[in-house]
């Protein structure tokens, strides 16, 4: 039997990670200024280093903290400086210190989520390393809200429409609610699912997109909105 059904993001929807990782790069940017570098330019460096780096690594833990040893290493090939073992090693950690935090929840996101579950098959899908993701769920207190959770490698519309069909849900009557719109919204858009986008104060260049021109798309400030929709 086909339900109707809500797809839920987690990071920076129903929990905040973001702002781990934004710290994370503000200490990073002050190591390499102290280092004699230019932090305008290593910022911009960075960025494009660390959306450059999906291709190779995805989104498994090893990205974020490779792509600081990697801009370390160009800015010291870019200015004849001799790179130096420790401090790319001291770099790292700081990226590496993001999966050693535990999610914030957003918005009374169990709340949220007690309030439509007895209306909704909610289902979790979350991208990102299966470990750290596994880590989040516990740790966030929200595991048993679910009816249904997936950890993805990617998100597109191949891999909701897979966990639509798994979740059996009927897509007609069915929603997508996420922070991101390349990863969350249109995918699941292009799936056949509506879709609420909670922005994100804190999103990535990999994540930057255009808002689709839709009566499917919905787009509120905060979780807590998204019952006004839902109920």
């Amino acid at each position: 039997m086909y339900q109707a059904g809500i797809i839920f993001d987690g990071d920076d929807t129903l929990w905040e990670t973001s702002v781990f990782y934004k710290e994370a790069k503000e200490e990073f940017f002050k190591k390499m200024a102290s280092l004699g570098f230019n932090q305008s330019e290593v910022q911009e460096s960075f960025e494009k280093t660390d959306v450059a780096n999906v291709a190779r690594f995805g989104f498994t833990k090893k990205r974020f903290p490779t792509s600081m040893a990697e801009t370390y290493q160009n800015f010291c090939n870019q200015y004849g400086c001799e790179k130096e073992i420790n401090v790319e090693r001291k770099l790292k950690s700081i990226g590496n210190s993001v999966f050693q935090r535990n999610p914030l929840l957003l918005d009374n996101a169990d709340y949220i989520l007690e309030q439509l579950r007895p209306f909704y098959k909610l289902v979790l899908a979350t991208k990102g390393d299966l470990e750290v993701q596994k880590s989040k769920i516990e740790h966030s207190g929200l595991k048993d809200c679910f009816h249904e959770i997936y950890i993805l490698d990617h998100k597109t519309d191949k891999e909701i429409r897979q966990v639509i069909i798994k979740s059996k849900l009927e897509v007609s009557k069915s929603w997508a609610v996420g922070n991101s719109l390349k990863s969350d919204i249109k995918p699941a858009m292009q799936a056949g699912l509506k879709a609420i986008w909670i922005p994100h104060t804190e999103t990535w260049a990999y994540e930057n997109d255009t808002e689709p021109n839709s009566s499917n798309f919905y787009k509120v400030s905060s979780l807590s909105q998204i019952l006004e929709i839902l109920l």
